[in-house]
C-alpha cells in the first residue's frame, strides 16, 4: 500500500465496516453522493439493515443563519464496501478492495 489515507475500519455491532462517505471520497468519485450510493445500492444489490445501515449526520455549514445542517451517510458491511470498490473500474476501486481483503 501507498503512504496515502486509507480508509478507516470501524466496528458495526461487531462486524468490520466503513463509512459510505470515505469510501466515496477515497475512490475520488465525481458524481454527487446520493445519486453515487443510490446507484452503487441498486448495482451490488445490496440490502438495507443487512449490507447497509443508513445514518444522519450533523455537519457544519459555512452559512451563519444555518450553522449545521443534516446529511446521510451508510455504514458499509466489509463486503459491500468491497462489492463497491469492484464496481468502481479504476485503479482506486482495486486499491480499495485489495484493503479490505488485508482487513479481514
Amino acid at each position: 500500500m501507498t503512504n496515502e489515507k486509507m480508509i478507516q475500519i470501524q466496528d458495526n455491532k461487531g462486524e468490520q465496516a466503513v463509512m459510505g462517505r470515505e469510501l466515496y471520497e477515497f475512490l475520488e468519485v465525481k458524481t454527487q453522493y446520493s445519486k453515487w450510493i443510490e446507484r452503487m445500492i441498486v448495482a451490488a444489490d445490496l440490502e438495507e439493515n443487512q449490507e447497509y445501515v443508513l445514518v444522519s449526520q450533523k455537519c457544519l455549514t459555512n452559512n451563519p443563519k444555518n450553522p449545521e445542517t443534516e446529511r446521510t451517510n451508510h455504514i458499509l458491511s466489509m463486503d459491500a464496501a468491497k462489492e463497491i470498490s469492484m464496481l468502481q473500474h479504476s485503479d482506486k476501486g482495486k486499491q480499495a478492495r485489495r484493503y479490505f481483503i488485508e482487513c479481514e
